[in-house]
C-alpha cells in the first residue's frame, strides 16, 4: 500500500490562448506539471468568447511608430481572427492521453463561514473536489463601501451531475441570507487528471 499525501495548498494558473493552440498548450502543461502523476493537479479548458489586449503598453524606448503587439493586432483584424498565427504546440514526447469531456465548470460564491457546509453538500451529491480561494465582496453603502469575506469554490463536474449538485445546494440553504450564495455555471471543454486505470 502506497500512501500519497496531497497538500491542500495549490497554485491556480489561468492561461488564455487561441482556440487552435489550446490542445497543444494543455499537453505541454500536463507534461511540465507532471499532472499524469497522483496528487499533482488537475487541468481543464473552457471557452473565452471575448478578451481585450492593451497593445499600446510597451517597455523601454519606442524605436518605431508601432509596437509588434499593435502590428499583430491589426493583422488579426484584417485576417478576421488569429488563425493565421497558427503554430503547432506539442510536448516533446507527446503521448496519447484520455481526456474527460462533456463537463461543466461550477463556481460557488458564498459567505466564508458557510462554504465548508455548502461544499460538503456538493461533495455528497457527486462533486469530486474543488479549488477554494478567498475573496471580498464590496457593497456600496451611503457611507462608501462595505467589505464582506467570501469564498469561491471552483469545481469541474460531468454535465449529468449538475442537477443533483444544484438541488443538494438549494436544500442545504445555499441561497439563504445566511449563506448569500451565487452560482456561475460555464461549459468546460476537456479536462485531465491522474486516474487509476485499474479502477472502473
Amino acid at each position: 500500500l502506497i500512501r500519497i499525501t496531497i497538500p491542500a495548498e495549490k497554485d491556480t494558473i489561468n492561461i488564455v490562448v487561441a482556440n487552435h493552440d489550446a490542445q497543444g498548450m494543455m499537453d505541454l502543461l500536463i507534461e511540465g506539471g507532471h499532472l499524469d502523476r497522483p496528487g499533482m493537479g488537475f487541468i481543464f479548458s473552457y471557452p473565452v468568447n471575448l478578451a481585450t489586449l492593451d497593445s499600446k503598453t510597451f517597455f523601454g524606448a519606442n524605436r518605431a511608430a508601432a509596437s509588434m503587439g499593435q502590428i499583430i493586432s491589426v493583422i488579426d483584424s484584417i485576417q478576421g481572427g488569429t488563425e493565421w498565427r497558427k503554430r503547432t504546440l506539442n510536448a516533446k514526447n507527446a503521448i496519447e492521453r484520455t481526456y474527460m469531456s462533456n463537463l461543466e465548470n461550477i463556481m460557488l460564491i458564498c459567505n466564508d463561514t458557510q462554504s465548508k457546509e455548502m461544499l460538503d453538500a456538493a461533495m455528497s451529491a457527486g462533486a469530486s473536489g474543488a479549488t477554494i480561494s478567498n475573496c471580498r465582496q464590496m457593497t456600496k453603502t451611503k457611507d462608501g463601501f462595505a467589505k464582506k469575506s467570501m469564498e469561491i469554490s471552483d469545481m469541474v463536474i460531468g454535465a449529468a451531475q449538475r442537477k443533483g449538485i444544484l438541488t443538494a445546494l438549494v436544500r442545504a440553504g445555499f441561497f439563504s441570507d445566511k449563506t448569500d450564495g451565487k452560482i456561475i455555471v460555464k461549459k468546460s471543454g476537456t479536462a485531465f487528471s491522474y486516474t487509476d486505470k485499474k479502477k472502473k
